[in-house]
């Protein structure tokens, strides 16, 4: 009893180690070994009255090796230790004498069959969960892949937006006969750098003044500036302030019938703010149909892309004043 104890102990121990099966196949001969003494392990009365402290400990031996065993090593061991127990029942009943030990022993097979069909049943649930758990990961990688194309094919309208629409437009509107064609000009070139540049990565930092002051630039109205000389901030939102601040001038250069549009730019530790305001004939936001693109895509949808914000304050008459926030 003391061999078999110190053998146990080893044995949980290695149990969870790779050494092979025949580890196993070794703790299967201590417990044959173990179910044939019986009758030097456990009093004959106890085992005339089904009180055999062997045969549970042995059965629930066999059942555990259908869980971390091979197939075959665990059905060979479901059968080897129930033959064993019997047997060794056999050798220490008193003669004519029966225990229900006996069945006990022989039902230890059935638990074993038991034992193994719940390990199929989980392995199999294993596998069916790896499978869902693999289908949601390429689920959420076609979403993430999709959510990229759409926010590239939104940038690439925006930019075409910004620039050749609204260049055509210009040339549509007879604009671009004065001056000799020099603004047509500047804005044909000023129009090609930025399509030749969608390509690029955005920078994770960039200049939100220098970015912002261009994008107003060209527009055939004066921009007053107000802001510092210079504010680094996320690259992402530079691209969507400076592009969102552009159209508002744009818009109010055709619509607002003024000469000059003021222009700040202002953050002071908290969230960056960049107004864009006019003093000029104004209008009603709610009555802008939805096919405007300017004002709904250009302005709002691509702040709010980035996690900003866009509000847009206007009446007949009084002007109109466009506020971009990045956070929101």
């Amino acid at each position: 009893m003391i061999v078999f104890t110190l053998w146990s102990a080893f044995y949980a121990h290695r149990i969870t180690w790779p050494a092979g099966e025949w580890l196993t196949w070794v703790d299967i001969a201590f417990l044959v070994l173990l179910s044939i003494s019986v009758k030097w392990t456990v009093p004959a009365d106890w085992m005339v009255a089904g009180q055999s402290w062997l045969v549970p400990f042995v059965s629930f031996a066999a059942v555990s090796y259908q869980f971390y065993a091979s197939r075959v090593t665990g059905a060979a061991a479901a059968v080897v230790l129930a033959v064993a127990m019997v047997t060794g029942l056999a050798i220490a009943l008193p003669a004519g004498t029966w225990s229900d030990s006996l069945i006990t022993a022989a039902w230890s097979v059935v638990l074993c069959l038991l034992g193994r069909m719940l390990r199929v049943l989980v392995e199999r649930g294993g596998r069916a969960a790896r499978r869902a758990a693999g289908e949601l990961e390429t689920l959420r990688r076609e979403q993430q892949v999709a959510h990229a194309v759409r926010s590239d094919e939104r940038r690439m309208l925006d930019t075409l937006h910004d620039t050749a629409a609204s260049t055509l437009l210009m040339v549509g509107m007879g604009a671009a006969g004065q001056d000799g064609g020099r603004t047509l000009v500047d804005r044909v070139a000023r129009d090609l750098a930025v399509l030749e540049a969608i390509p690029e990565p955005q920078a994770a930092r960039a200049d939100l003044v220098e970015s912002v002051v261009s994008a107003c630039a060209g527009h055939d109205i004066e921009v007053r500036f107000d802001g510092p000389a210079e504010y680094p901030c996320d690259g992402e939102a530079v691209r969507a302030l400076s592009g969102a601040a552009g159209e508002a001038v744009r818009n109010a250069a055709r619509h607002a019938g003024v000469h000059w549009v003021q222009v700040r730019v202002h953050g002071d530790g908290g969230p960056v703010i960049v107004e864009i305001i006019d003093r000029g004939r104004g209008f009603d936001p709610s009555a802008v149909t939805i096919g405007r693109r300017g004002m709904r895509g250009s302005i709002v949808r691509r702040m709010a892309d980035v996690g900003g914000s866009a509000a847009i304050r206007s009446t007949p008459g009084t002007g109109t004043v466009v506020r971009l926030g990045w956070p929101a």
